[in-house]
């Protein structure tokens, strides 16, 4: 039956040769308005997900910086950082209603619950505008109260963008079955036309094929080689592209700590040039800040073959000190022997500066900055176990001051914000260099005694504190005389426990605001 087929095929081979090229074009002018078609749809699905990406994009990055302008705002609250707020504000809200304009705005309000999505959005945006106008006032409050709303509107924008998505999925399923309609039908015709061609094809450039398949394999052989050739470059040039761009310092030293390569995020960080620091060990950048037996640690498990990770204090060129967090890998050859070191490091010296703001801002009253109630009561246990040791004294002194409200209701709140700064530094004038003033909340301050010998020590201080607030306070350009009523407990005396010292130096306090003020009470005197 082939045979027949051959001489049929020698026989109307002009007519076999006219209906394949017919049959064919018929293929390809019918795959072409399929591929046309299929772009056509694919632009404009894509066109309106960039659309989408764009504008979602914009304004959670605007929410974004306004929110980081907030917190800039919030620990220096300047001028410039208050004109930086409002003027972001004014940019995220404009993004907001953008949303709502033109073409894509007219989509997005199809999607079933966006509209009241953005009415909330709306709504949100007015509540903070005159928190925003007035920030000024008040920046602690108002900044906690604008970072809240503003991280619940961008929850609300991911909500939003979570929902446009999925319609726009939903969207072009729907296209996509459609398509899938036609695509059918079309690919019945392609079928038909295409066997015809197929087979008259075969018949025709059969023993073409022969000589094509011999010269593509020599062809593919060729291009396999000069593949892997360039693949090669290129995984040379992409590592030494991404090494020499880094965003992190990276640093290559010989088996004997010798510097062999930095690169350009080492030399913008240290202030050191490449040729600078070449030849050098890193030790040339030594603060002498970090324990010698941390370089110790690091050595021996470099030598025995393993990575070490840690953090270090060095120092810059121009003698500033920063923080680096460190990876250094023993780079190993294929006899297990260590040829060179790779060290990875990146600048923490941020986060190390906001790690002891937050340590402080736990420890210390924001306002007074001496140590707040929870760093009272760990070093007055400190002073109690110290003190069960050595055989001496701690005496607690419970202050209140008299007549507070009173300066508060005359001057405000600020004039009693500025007294009570005043106090705490006129408070720590009269104590030694081992005592401890911490402010308890509101009014009241607690002093720890430490190291006293006698009872008279402590009372001799506390006259001290009596005698120093016996003088009127400036505030606000007015004299103010505030006195104080202080209640004093001593340990062992009166307790081991720091609660049960609090609570009677406490008792003692109260007593000697009712016996008239500016004066002190002792509570054993009391029993």
């Amino acid at each position: 039956m082939i045979e027949s087929v051959r001489k049929m095929f020698v026989v109307f081979k002009p007519v076999w040769t006219i209906l394949a090229v017919v049959s064919l074009s018929l293929t390809l002018l019918l795959g072409l308005m399929l591929i046309s078609l299929q772009k056509e749809q694919s632009a404009q699905s894509q066109e309106i997900r960039e659309d989408f990406t764009w504008n979602i994009t914009q304004v959670e990055r605007e929410g974004l910086v306004f929110l980081d302008s907030v917190h800039r705002y919030r620990d220096a609250p300047q001028q410039e950082n208050f004109e930086n707020v409002t003027l972001l504000f004014d940019i995220f809200w404009s993004r907001i209603y953008s949303l709502e304009e033109g073409e894509f705005g007219r989509f997005i309000l199809e999607v079933k619950g966006t509209k009241e999505s953005l009415d909330i959005l709306k709504k949100s945006l007015k509540k903070l505008d005159p928190v925003v106008a007035r920030i000024a006032e008040q920046p602690q409050q108002h900044c906690v109260t604008i970072i809240d709303e503003t991280s619940r509107s961008l929850k609300l924008i991911h909500v939003l963008a979570n929902r446009m998505s999925e319609h726009m999925m939903n969207k072009n399923e729907s296209k996509r079955n459609r398509f899938s309609k036609l695509y059918t039908n079309a690919l019945i015709l392609l079928a038909c036309t295409t066997v015809v061609s197929v087979v008259l094809i075969i018949l025709i450039l059969k023993q073409q094929f022969k000589l094509d398949h011999l010269t593509r394999k020599l062809e593919q052989r060729v291009e396999v080689q000069s593949a892997d050739l360039r693949t090669s470059r290129q995984k040379v040039l992409l590592l030494s592209q991404a090494v020499e761009q880094s965003p992190a310092s990276v640093v290559i030293c010989s088996e004997n700590g010798e510097i062999e390569y930095v690169n350009a995020q080492f030399e913008k960080i240290s202030g050191y040039s490449a040729d600078e620091i070449i030849g050098k060990k890193p030790n040339i950048l030594k603060s002498h800040k970090t324990p010698h037996e941390l370089y110790e640690e690091m050595w021996k498990e470099l030598k025995e073959g393993r990575e070490w990770r840690g953090e270090l204090c060095n120092r810059k060129k121009n003698g500033e000190l920063f923080w680096e967090q460190i990876s250094i890998s023993p780079i190993i050859d294929e006899e297990t022997r260590v040829t060179r070191f790779l060290s990875i490091q990146e600048d923490i010296t941020q986060r190390k500066q906001y790690e002891q703001r937050l340590l402080h801002m736990a420890n210390y009253d924001d306002l007074t900055q001496l140590p707040n109630r929870g760093l009272a009561n760990d070093r007055l246990g400190q002073a109690i176990r110290s003190a069960g040791r050595t055989g001496d004294l701690v005496g607690l002194l419970f202050i209140d001051l008299d007549n507070f409200k009173q300066v508060n209701d005359t001057l405000g709140h600020e004039g009693g914000d500025e007294l009570l700064k005043n106090v705490a530094l006129r408070l720590a004038s009269c104590l030694r260099s081992c005592d401890t003033a911490a402010r308890f909340g509101g009014d009241e301050f607690v002093v720890i005694l430490s190291e006293l010998t006698t009872r008279d020590d402590a009372i001799h201080i506390t006259k001290r504190i009596i005698g120093a607030f016996s003088k009127p306070f400036t505030i606000q350009k007015s004299k103010v005389l505030t006195t104080t009523s202080i209640g004093i407990s001593f340990s062992p005396d009166d307790g081991i426990d720091p609660a049960e010292l609090l609570n009677n130096a406490d008792s003692a306090m109260y007593l000697a605001k009712a016996e008239g003020k500016s004066g002190y009470r002792i509570f054993g005197e009391l029993i």
